[in-house]
C-alpha cells in the first residue's frame, strides 16, 4: 500500500508539474504574440504620423516658398518651433530640398 502512495504522490507530481509548465507556455506565447502585434501597430502608427506631417508641410505654402527662394524666413522657423510639441509622435522636423 505504501508504493501505490509513493506512486500515486509521484504521479500527481508530473501531473501538476506538467500542467504547470504547459501553462508557462502558453503563457509566455500568448505574451510574446500580444508584445509583438503592440510593437507592429505602434510602428504603424508612428509610420502614418510621420508621412500625415510630411504632407502637411509639403503642402504648406510656407514651406514651398522657402524651398523655392532658398531661403528660411523667421514665420516658418516660429510655425515648426509651434507645431512639434503639438505632435505627439515627432521630435524633429528636416525640410530639406532633394534638388540640391
Amino acid at each position: 500500500m505504501q508504493i501505490n502512495k509513493k506512486k500515486s504522490a509521484s504521479l500527481k507530481g508530473k501531473i501538476t508539474f506538467i500542467n504547470v509548465t504547459l501553462i508557462t507556455i502558453a503563457i509566455t506565447v500568448t505574451v510574446i504574440i500580444t508584445l509583438m502585434l503592440s510593437v507592429n501597430i505602434l510602428e504603424r502608427n508612428i509610420t502614418s504620423n510621420i508621412k500625415n506631417v510630411s504632407e502637411m508641410l509639403s503642402k504648406s505654402d510656407m514651406v514651398r516658398d522657402s524651398l523655392i527662394n532658398n531661403e528660411v524666413k523667421d514665420n516658418l522657423i516660429t510655425y515648426i518651433d509651434d507645431l512639434i510639441p503639438k505632435l505627439n509622435d515627432v521630435d524633429i522636423i528636416v525640410i530639406a530640398d532633394n534638388n540640391g
